[in-house]
């Protein structure tokens, strides 16, 4: 067990179990699918991990009002004779863990009279295809990206599958929307995309690094120009996933506008 506190949440088990639950519960799955998903990994008993498990799990279900008589009794039992506190090096966080668990345990047996809501779990998953070109508005002007390719990245429930974009950037600005015609010589040419290596790394990082809310916006901000042959390719593009800054001004630093 990696523990960074006594809290209930305060070890990676515990964030395992409680991302999962948050994870299948906004994409609408019943308590008794949820449970079945996360049960299957569940440790043994006399592992390490097995009271951040139960405990995590127990918890969490009753934030939200959904505890289950069978998931309570079993956090019960596994905290009584399997504390973890023993992990904790320090005799005093040993007495804070064993404080925290008993707490819980008190929890458990009240009913949550304010539980959470649920809240959608956002999975990307995009309409564009490999070759797709689209302009997105940049200030009073078009910056041009070329899709070079999309993956989708498996999961057990294909509710949250989720998509990988690998893209690259013209070197084109225009006044106007271009159109496909216009793009159909420029691939002919071996530097029409924007040499990324020559910006910093955080400028990169920042122009794709952009959250699913961030790129949900995107996708309705971008003009689909028409859709161009490419050889898929991610070695030169630019993979387009995690959570920084809205993509417009980060072109704009790209084009020095």
């Amino acid at each position: 067990m990696s523990a960074t506190s006594v809290k209930i949440y305060g070890n990676d088990m515990a964030l395992d179990v409680k991302e999962d639950f948050l994870d299948l519960y906004g994409v609408g799955k019943s308590i008794e699918e949820i449970n079945q998903y996360i049960l299957a990994y569940r440790p043994n008993d006399e592992d390490e991990d097995a009271c951040a498990f139960w405990s995590a799990l127990a918890f969490i279900q009753w934030e939200y009002g959904v505890l289950t008589s069978a998931i309570k009794e079993k956090a019960e039992e596994v905290i009584q004779n399997h504390s973890d506190a023993y992990l904790f090096f320090e005799k005093k966080l040993q007495e804070k863990r064993v404080e925290e668990l008993q707490t819980l345990i008190k929890k458990l047996n009240t009913i949550n009279q304010n539980p959470k809501k649920r809240k959608k779990t956002f999975v990307y998953q995009t309409n564009w295809k490999q070759g797709d070109i689209l302009a997105v508005p940049v200030l009073n002007k078009f910056a041009y990206l070329h899709i070079c390719g999309v993956e989708r990245k498996r999961h057990k429930i294909s509710e949250l599958e989720s998509d990988q974009v690998f893209v690259q950037v013209f070197d084109e600005l225009s006044d106007n929307v271009l159109t496909i015609q216009d793009f159909e010589s420029k691939l002919s040419l071996k530097n029409q995309y924007m040499i990324l290596d020559r910006f910093t790394k955080s400028t990169v990082k920042a122009l794709w690094c952009v959250g699913i809310r961030e790129r949900n916006a995107l996708e309705k901000k971008a003009i689909f120009i028409g859709n161009l042959p490419i050889k898929y390719q991610t070695s030169k593009s630019v993979y387009v996933d995690f959570q920084f800054c809205e993509i417009e001004n980060t072109l704009a630093t790209l084009f020095n506008l």
